[in-house]
């Protein structure tokens, strides 16, 4: 599971950095993958299968938050284990969470990582404006 993640993570992250390298404030990638398949060296095999739906209400991507912290909300499947960073929640019987999230001054990449009992996952990145004082 961790290899998953670092591969989705890695994708994603070299976005964001494609998006900051040529000035963007922001940019909206969506993808629908069904099912990759990667070969390792030594033969191992990672396949990432079907996504569940993840929709993150707030922030919206491109914002400037005032402050240090923003609340990350979205609904995904009822009893997925949400990730952001180093925190995790359970969403509610209805699939709605929140979490709090602490930003740095300036440009903050927001990765939102939804995992099912089943190991299907969904992402959602957002790249959002700390203004802090």
């Amino acid at each position: 599971m961790a290899m998953k993640k670092i591969l989705v993570i890695s994708v994603f992250l070299m976005l964001a950095f494609a998006v900051l390298s040529t000035g963007c404030k922001s940019a909206t990638v969506t993808t629908i993958v069904t099912s990759i398949s990667v070969t390792s060296s030594d033969n191992s095999q990672l396949t990432l299968q079907d996504s569940i739906p993840l929709t993150v209400t707030q922030p919206k991507d491109g914002d400037d938050i005032t402050g240090n912290t923003v609340d990350v909300v979205g609904q995904t499947e009822a009893g997925a284990t949400i990730t952001i960073g180093d925190q995790t929640v359970i969403s509610d019987a209805e699939g709605n969470f929140s979490i709090t999230v602490n930003l740095s001054s300036g440009l903050n990449a927001i990765d939102v990582i939804a995992i099912d009992g089943s190991g299907r996952q969904g992402e959602v990145l957002l790249m959002v404006n700390a203004i802090t004082q």
